[in-house]
């Protein structure tokens, strides 16, 4: 016991000595207490959590829960400890705030198989957050998070592996079938290992098989005088047959690799399909869950037992989404890093699927993910996915009907509450790419549909309902919403939007009824004041169009023209050509305003992506 947990200890005793209620959380405290001292980690992180969280009826005391979750770390290398430290410090809550002791608990927590750190690891690689942004590296560790992994610590020496000598290694997967044994992959990588701790990973950045033991990434470091590998597959689907993951290590460079590897309860693989390499490791993992994995020693005779493995199931939902987020999007790194994730839908997808199913044992995803769900629907809505059962055929079609399927998936985010899914599915009425509503039957009024949508978004707490658009004007008042939604609704009731052509006669003519400026000035100015640079543009637009404007007005459109412009809209940049020259004056004010310019918060309510 330390001296730390000896003064805790203490003070517990002192205060919570001979309590009155045998149910009461003194009592609970004091037996958790109890089995903290005879070396139970849960019960030191199950007490840390209701010092963190106030449950339990224990009051808040984060000091106290930090030292309870470095105790929970210590008695049992506890991953779910590990990992709250690991957000504590990057956060600053109950610890002085250090992007270092971050990623140091984090990979501690990852070690100990935390899929929920390596998603943590993810995002701060992908952030920058006190680390080079490297969307490589993330892709890396959320892969990890969103399959299952297998890790395995080896000394270098026994690889043949020696400090100051480059090497090369790949990875595969072996599965044993009726027919040809399956085998997954992975690219070959030379890696240079000197006084600087080494790292090399290998992931195709074009490509992933969505089979479950197929390779996704293939991670080597070092540390110390041990090389950690890390190999992670897609996973998520119940295993019946042994896995075998394989490493291969060329150490000399010589065209002197071992011709035939003999494997431990293995089918042979043929010479042919070897790469080069002298040394190798196998790690069997059989079907059913089995906390250490037995590692053999390949070089050439019979396999010989190294050690054991660890084989982590991840189906992190968060990580999947954020891989389809990457992939979706496309990512570059910063020039002194280099590299990039290019945009690949179909593996956005294929990510995105994974997360949006539904998960009857996870509290928080009880009917899918959210975000996941609403990102399906902006693939099809956009005519972005084949088929889904084609996605892999040498001969793809389109989703024949991709508005049908988007619809689908905003419908099942915004069942959840997902504001960005109730201003997509209004976007599609308002266009008249959607004209039925959740059970096929023709929609009487797309504008009404549309219009309902937008407000969902938009104001999603009925500031305006309540108030009305002119009473929040009046006040300035900020509506929290989401900001697409509330630039979708300026542009819906602008007079100078063209109606989307070939929606029915009597529809058009809705849409053109309802037109009004101020409502699309008012709207305007929510989304402007949050920071949307086509609603600054359009907003300055239809201020700078009034007549008899007088030159002090124009401070307002021109501030929002410079943020704009901040943007780079080039359609800014031309308008304050010539505002600037005959506004000399009113610009430089406007200019200085639109520096001290601090936008608005989009909402307080939005759901968890």
């Amino acid at each position: 016991m330390n001296a730390a947990w000896v003064g805790l200890g203490f003070c517990l005793t002192a205060a919570l000595a001979q309590p009155a209620d045998p149910g009461s959380a003194e009592t609970l405290a004091n037996r958790l207490g109890q089995a903290i001292d005879d070396g139970d980690a849960n019960a030191a992180f199950r007490l840390a959590e209701f010092y963190r969280s106030g449950e339990g009826q224990l009051p808040v005391d984060l000091a106290k829960a930090v030292t309870l979750y470095k105790t929970a770390a210590r008695l049992g290398n506890h991953p779910m400890a590990m990992n709250t430290l690991g957000l504590l410090h990057e956060q600053g809550w109950g610890v002085k705030a250090s992007q270092a002791l971050a990623l140091q608990w984090y990979g501690k927590a990852a070690r100990a198989g935390s899929a929920m750190a390596l998603a943590n690891l993810g995002k701060i690689h992908a952030r920058g957050n006190g680390v080079l942004q490297d969307y490589r590296l993330a892709v890396v560790e959320l892969k990890k998070a969103a399959g299952d992994w297998v890790t395995v610590r080896v000394p270098a020496a026994d690889l043949g592996v020696i400090q100051d000598s480059p090497f090369r290694f790949s990875a595969a997967t072996l599965m044993r079938t009726d027919g040809e044994p399956e085998i997954d992959w992975g690219y070959s990588r030379r890696i240079e290992w000197d006084e600087v701790p080494a790292r090399k990973f290998v992931f195709d950045r074009q490509f992933d098989s969505a089979e479950p033991a197929d390779i996704t990434v293939a991670d080597v470091r070092s540390e110390g005088d041990d090389l950690l590998l890390d190999l992670a597959v897609f996973g998520g689907a119940k295993r019946e047959k042994t896995i075998h993951f394989l490493w291969f290590f060329d150490t000399d460079g010589r065209e002197s690799g071992v011709p035939e590897f003999r494997l431990h309860d293995a089918p042979p693989i043929q010479p042919e399909r070897l790469p080069h390499a002298d040394r190798a490791l196998q790690i069997v993992l059989p079907p059913g869950d089995a906390p250490a994995l037995p590692v053999y020693l390949l070089s050439g005779g019979r396999p010989g037992k190294l050690g054991e493995g660890r084989f982590f199931r991840g189906d992190n939902v968060a990580a999947q989404y954020d891989l389809g987020i990457i992939y979706a999007k496309g990512k570059k790194n910063p020039r002194d890093v280099g590299g990039d994730v290019k945009q690949n839908f179909r593996l956005a997808a294929d990510w995105f699927f994974r997360a949006a199913a539904p998960r009857p044992n996870h509290a928080d995803y009880v009917n899918g993910h959210a975000g996941a769900q609403n990102g399906l629907g902006v693939l099809y809505s956009k005519g972005n996915l084949y088929r889904r059962e084609d996605r892999r055929a040498d001969t793809k079609q389109f989703e024949p009907k991709p508005y049908e399927q988007a619809a689908l998936w905003f419908r099942r985010a915004a069942a959840q509450g997902y504001a960005e899914a109730f201003s997509n599915l209004g976007f599609l009425y308002e266009q008249g790419l959607l004209r039925t509503d959740a059970g096929g039957r023709p929609v009487p009024s797309l504008y009404r549909e549309a219009l309902g949508l937008y407000m969902r978004a938009a104001d999603p707490g009925g500031v305006v309902r309540l108030k009305g658009e002119k009473g929040v004007a009046r006040l300035r008042q900020n509506v929290p919403g989401l900001t697409l939604a509330q630039y979708n609704l300026g542009s819906l009731f602008d007079p100078d939007e063209l109606i989307t052509d070939g929606l029915p006669a009597g529809a058009a003519q809705e849409f053109r009824k309802n037109q009004d400026g101020a409502r699309a000035e008012f709207w305007y100015g929510q989304a402007a004041a949050k920071g949307h640079p086509k609603a600054q543009l359009a907003l300055a637009k239809r201020i700078l169009n009034r007549p008899s404007l007088e030159p002090a007005a124009r401070v307002e459109p021109l501030k929002w023209l410079y943020l704009a412009s901040d943007k780079s809209d080039a359609e800014a940049f031309r308008l304050l050509d010539g505002e600037e020259s005959r506004f000399a004056s009113v610009a430089k004010q406007a200019r200085t305003l639109a520096d001290l310019f601090l936008p608005n918060p989009e909402t307080s309510g939005e759901t968890d992506r």
